[in-house]
């Protein structure tokens, strides 16, 4: 039964067609169960002309059947969330059927976004109401007001027929030819980004992706920022595409880590004092790569060859370059970096053997409270009986419990090592950065050149501790000692490991160099809280050194070990390349009896190949639906050529 005084009509226009299908096809099972009529529906649908589609709006009236879940009270429902009360329609709409004159609002505007044409004109309005909702308005008059968006003289909640949207910006866009355009997906991300000085749009307002861009895009770089989720990836193509045929350069960019949009990234940068620093942190992820021949020949730079970086730790480390201090869990990693930090800020000897630079360091605590750290770094200087001078170039930040993945974090340590100007930002420890699985090769590189750019970017070096592997280190050389990928072992410009001896607090110190020449391993005695030289443990083994025998015996199953591993990553790299050289995908049992050929191996052999390269991406197995899902063996290659077509 219909609701007492409630109009069918009016509630249907309370409510906005801009919604997801899902709603929309409910809204319309409602409206047909109130007693409405297919054409005002069609009339409605057509108010949200990026949405609308006529063939499938009659298809899908057509085929709407009662339901005894949404009748005739769900739309009422939905209307009075709207802010629809119910009233009776006007007698002079209801003999029409046609659209109310009155449309009702939500009750809050949260703003107001002017759509001004090339020529400064303002031409329309997108309304965004809270709770979220956007209702456009266009424009009846030469110069219409837009605070007066409400009044039906100047201002239409149809779009006019021909009506063609400006950009978001237009007239700022034609003002300033030839500036890169950053488009977002809508109007506050578009206004964010702007205060920073870019020129920027939308790629999608008014429910609708932008389809042109009114001949002012031609021969410019357009840079398209997506929001992080799945409609966010498919507008931003849709986007590219369009902008493309307009003549655009196109970048298609996503805010980093764990930020769906500008906004929610500008947000999260309350570290930054100024605009100025906003706006560095962008351009580390905003500013698209661009191409470039960065090939250089020996005879350009023989008579003038590049200075190399100034050496922080004479002998062992330059500025720029990175450093791993690893270690057994109580061998004092931290209190060795505290000591090298102090050295560094005081401008003295670290270990009473390396002289270093005077510098700025930045010490990222991830570990210890700051109390504790701060209790740490005193006694440190206290043992070493340093005057504090150099305390100004001593800088802490601590983040235990707020740490996060490397990615996400790296962005606030190059902007705080740059403001600060440090030579040499600590991490201590490294496992406190979200590494995902310490014993994957590919996790750990990728770790690995975040340091990388953390390093390029400030000119700091990057000095960082992490732990030994479990079991005994006697028989491993100094280098294979770091627990995980041995990435992490060979990475670093310089290495340097304590081992546990055999003599109670006794350790060795190894430093395996790329940049100068290797010293000879070095004794100390750790001496809360200092690590004191002790030449006298030069001779002293290693904790759990075994005998001779069982040493050499320990060497050969490890070279065993080695050859076989290293045989098997040989023959999974030619299996690949094959996949590689491959025109089209082929069948399954086909390429296995290919790699059996090639390689001269059994059947079971080359399945447990092909499965290795399938686990980890390197080949890919897809299904012929028409073929009962046969499988076809292919690489990434190929699949992404294939999608391109």
């Amino acid at each position: 039964m219909r609701m007492q005084n409630s109009d069918p009509n009016a509630a249907l226009y309370a409510l906005s067609p801009d919604c997801t299908r899902d709603e929309w096809v409910k809204i319309a099972m409602a409206y047909k169960a109130a007693g409405g009529d297919f054409n005002t529906f069609d009339a409605w649908s057509r108010e949200a002309p990026a949405r609308y589609d006529a063939r499938n709006c009659m298809q899908t009236w057509n085929g709407i059947q009662p339901s005894g879940g949404i009748t005739a009270a769900t739309l009422y429902s939905l209307a009075r969330s709207a802010g629809y009360d119910c009233r009776p329609m006007p007698a002079s709409l209801a003999k029409t059927q046609g659209k109310p004159t009155k449309q009702a609002e939500p009750a809050t505007v949260a703003a107001v976004y002017e759509y001004r044409d090339k020529s400064g004109r303002l031409r329309a309005l997108n309304i965004r109401y809270e709770p979220k909702d956007f209702r456009p308005r266009y424009a009846n008059v030469e110069n219409p007001d837009a605070i007066a968006y409400d009044d039906p003289a100047q201002w239409s909640r149809r779009k006019p027929e021909g009506f063609s949207m400006p950009l978001y910006h237009e007239d700022q866009i034609a003002r300033r030819p030839g500036e890169t355009v950053y488009f977002t997906e809508g109007e506050k991300d578009a206004d964010n980004l702007a205060r920073l000085g870019y020129l920027t749009s939308c790629h999608k307002s008014g429910g609708g992706v932008i389809r042109s861009g009114h001949g002012l895009l031609n021969g410019r770089q357009a840079v398209i920022i997506a929001d992080a989720d799945e409609p966010g990836a498919k507008y931003a193509e849709e986007a590219r595409e369009n902008l493309t045929a307009e003549g655009a350069s196109v970048a298609v960019i996503t805010p980093p880590g764990r930020f769906k949009d500008y906004s929610e990234w500008e947000e999260a940068q309350d570290s930054a004092e100024t605009w100025d620093e906003v706006k560095a942190r962008f351009e580390l992820w905003g500013i698209p790569k661009k191409e470039k021949d960065t090939c250089e020949t020996l005879a350009d730079v023989w008579d003038n060859p590049p200075p190399r970086s100034p050496e922080l730790i004479t002998g062992l480390l330059r500025q720029g370059h990175k450093m791993i201090v690893s270690g057994t869990s109580k061998a004092g990693k931290s209190f060795a970096l505290l000591q090298l930090a102090a050295a560094l800020a005081e401008g003295r000897d670290w270990l009473q053997t390396f002289s270093c630079k005077k510098s700025t360091v930045l010490y990222l605590n991830l570990e210890i409270d700051r109390a504790s750290m701060i209790h740490r770094a005193q006694k440190v200087y206290e043992a070493l009986a340093w005057p504090p001078r150099g305390l100004d170039n001593f800088i802490f930040d601590h983040l235990r419990g707020r740490t996060d993945k490397i990615e996400v974090m790296a962005e606030d340590i190059i902007a705080k090592a740059k403001r600060h100007n440090a030579q040499a930002v600590f991490i201590d420890p490294v496992y406190k950065c979200g590494l995902e699985d310490e014993n994957s090769a590919g996790d750990i590189a990728q770790f690995c050149r975040i340091l990388d750019r953390i390093a390029t970017e400030t000119g700091a070096a990057v000095i960082y501790c992490h732990h030994f592997s479990k079991g005994a280190q006697d028989g491993k050389s100094a280098i294979d000692r770091a627990s995980g990928s041995g990435v992490f072992a060979r990475d670093a410009d310089a290495i340097l490991t304590l081992t546990e001896l055999q003599e109670q607090g006794g350790f060795r110190l190894d430093c395996i160099l790329r940049e100068f020449k290797s010293p000879k391993p070095m004794s100390f005695r750790f001496e809360y809280p200092l690590h004191i030289l002790a030449p006298e443990l030069d001779e002293c083994p290693l904790k759990g050194t075994k005998g001779a025998r069982q040493a050499e015996a320990h060497r050969e199953a490890e070279d065993k070990a080695k050859r076989k591993e290293d045989a098997r990553e040989e023959a999974l790299n030619r299996i690949a390349e094959i996949g590689k050289n491959l025109k089209e995908p082929v069948r399954k049992t086909v390429f296995v009896e290919t790699v059996m050929g090639r390689l001269g191996i059994g059947k079971d052999s080359a399945r447990a190949y092909v499965a290795a390269l399938l686990d980890d991406g390197r080949l890919i197995e897809k299904a012929e639906p028409e073929k009962n899902n046969r499988k076809l063996i292919t690489a990434p290659v190929i699949l992404e050529e294939a999608d391109l077509i």
